[in-house]
């Protein structure tokens, strides 16, 4: 999540399954892939998951791939 996490950051996780709006970050675990923190977006039985690095693409997985674990908190 660098530029705003940078590397040995430490970052906070509220446990909430369901975000609260698009765009927010958040703690996911995807079948088969792993663990990631993104911004998430849900759009029509899929997860968008973007990372605020540009050097990386979007993800797109089912919505039944993807478990939300929580969301990032930053202080």
């Amino acid at each position: 999540m660098e530029p705003l996490l940078k590397q040995g950051s430490q970052a906070f996780v509220h446990y909430q399954p369901v975000p609260d709006d698009d765009g927010q970050i958040v703690i996911v675990s995807i079948n088969d892939v792993g663990v990631t923190c993104k911004k998430i977006y849900r759009e029509d039985g899929k997860i968008r998951l973007k990372s605020i690095n540009e050097k990386y693409e979007d993800m797109v997985f089912p919505a039944s791939d993807v478990r939300i674990i929580g969301k990032v908190i930053m202080k």
